[in-house]
């Protein structure tokens, strides 16, 4: 399965983009990206690179990547919150709102405390979905660190999230 690239998305949220000889005389090549509103954006690169999004164009793939997602998503919306019913082997039970999502039964698990932290990390799969994808849409838009390729910059909204999501699941207080 071929993946859609940022480059396909960018045309799919109507941005235009072809080669073009920058400054003839000297024969440099370029790219001209043209938003959907007409402002063009220039820039020097070799044709067979290909160029590099405007920061305008991330901003919109990256809201139509979030379209996307909400209208995939096939899990029971969060949050999901651990609550303890007293049933016949004190199940910890998994609720959003009224509606159960599963039970952990002490029954199945060697120990009360190992059934709950399963119910936590249960509990926390929203929030960790939710922190993931905005890492990864935050990673996207903010590129590698150029002194040091390997590494990524994420927003401090992006690693407060995960942290929460982490916290929820240890049952640790953020």
């Amino acid at each position: 399965m071929n993946e859609i690239t940022d480059h396909d998305l960018a045309r799919e949220v109507g941005w235009e983009i072809e080669s073009i000889s920058m400054y003839d005389e000297e024969g440099v090549e370029g790219w001209r990206w043209t938003e959907p509103d007409g402002t063009e954006h220039c820039e020097v690169g070799d044709w067979l690179e290909g160029p590099a999004l405007p920061e305008s164009a991330k901003e919109a793939i990256a809201a139509l990547r979030n379209q996307v997602k909400e209208k995939t998503a096939q899990h029971t919306p969060g949050p999901w919150v651990v609550e303890y019913k007293a049933t016949r082997r004190r199940d910890a039970v998994m609720a959003c709102g009224e509606q159960w999502i599963c039970t952990v039964g002490q029954s199945t698990i060697p120990t009360p405390e190992m059934a709950q932290a399963n119910a936590r990390l249960i509990a926390a799969a929203p929030d960790y979905h939710a922190a993931t994808e905005l890492v990864r849409t935050s990673a996207e838009t903010l590129g590698t660190d150029m002194t040091y390729p390997e590494r990524v910059t994420i927003s401090v909204e992006a690693y407060d999230a995960l942290t929460a999501a982490h916290a929820k699941a240890e049952g640790t207080p953020t």
